[in-house]
């Protein structure tokens, strides 16, 4: 005589509070311009992850909405779990507010109304539009929700890369840098 046993199994996946890697987490073009807050573009990245991401070799590279040219700005130095790490780019001429002291500077001079930022973890530039590669830790295009000399654009802070989607909210500039 041949027995069966029978029995289910239930799989539950439960989102973890923490992402799994690095995210630009605000973008600010306005930097500098007439009626803007702050005197700079920024990048700020946030690390969602439990452990610390050292940034030695790592960029983020700005281009112009349709354009093949992208400009690395080179970090260094460690991200704490849940902190935040911001890029410094551009200083134009108007403005009112200094950013706080940054952790990376470069000159990248961000577009208000659109753009194309990468996280890399190279500081080779790419060279094509769209660039896919297993480089590529986070890829932000903005455009349609037009930035501002008040505005930004902000991820929220545990929220993961998406791409593919409208995963950004036009606002005013606050969070850790955007206050």
């Amino acid at each position: 005589m041949t027995r069966f046993l029978a029995f289910s199994v239930s799989v539950f996946v439960v989102s973890p509070a923490f992402g799994q890697g690095l995210v630009i987490s605000q973008i600010y073009g306005g930097g500098g311009n007439a009626g803007s807050v702050y005197t700079n573009d920024y990048i700020e990245l946030f690390n969602p992850t439990l452990n610390p991401v050292n940034l030695t070799g790592w960029s983020v590279q700005y281009g112009s909405a349709s354009g093949t040219s992208w400009t690395p700005t080179v970090l260094s130095g460690v991200i704490q779990p849940g902190r935040y790490y911001l890029v410094q780019e551009f200083k134009g001429a108007g403005g009112t507010t200094s950013l706080p002291t940054p952790d990376a500077t470069g000159s990248s001079n961000m577009a208000a109304t659109d753009g194309k930022v990468i996280l890399s973890d190279t500081t080779t530039a790419f060279t094509v539009a769209n660039p896919s590669s297993v480089h590529i830790i986070d890829f932000v295009g903005y455009g349609s929700a037009v930035l501002s000399a008040t505005t930004m654009h902000s991820r929220g802070q545990l929220q993961q890369a998406f791409r593919g989607g409208v995963d950004f909210l036009r606002g005013r500039c606050r969070g850790q840098y955007g206050r």
